[in-house]
């Protein structure tokens, strides 16, 4: 991704750590997420509400990879997004309550011990646990 950083394709553990999940990620597959967008009866993207994707805007990654994002859902699906940058503590905070369908969070390891990113992620996960999709 445009030298940046590669591809998810495993678990959440970093490649480099041990307990990584090598290729448990969904392969890219755009003839499949338009027969699902169709089939939800949104062909070509049609009616589908406008997605709302937010990041935090200390990352230099966020820009170029969430304008990526949103092209290729535009081109490849017809799937409008708006992308929004916010301050860091504001995606947390509005996780779960009236914010976006879609926000990025990084994370670096600090510590090479696979369980070094399970509390942020605990912590996040409590926090969008209440979300509903819109």
């Amino acid at each position: 991704m445009f030298g940046y950083d590669s591809p998810a394709t495993g678990g959440f553990i970093p490649p480099n750590l041990p307990g990584h999940a090598a290729d448990t990620a969904l392969p890219y597959a755009p003839g499949q997420a338009q027969q699902l967008l169709t089939a939800a009866g949104y062909p070509g993207g049609q009616g589908l509400p406008l997605i709302e994707l937010w990041g935090g805007e200390s990352s230099s990654v966020w820009a170029s990879v969430s304008e990526y994002l949103a092209q290729q859902w535009q081109e490849v699906l017809g799937v409008r997004s708006q992308v929004r940058s916010v301050e860091a503590g504001q995606v947390i905070r509005f996780a779960g309550v009236g914010g976006p369908h879609i926000l990025f969070v990084g994370w670096r390891a600090d510590f090479p011990d696979p369980d070094n990113p399970a509390p942020g992620a605990h912590q996040l996960a409590d926090r969008l646990a209440p979300c509903r999709v819109r």
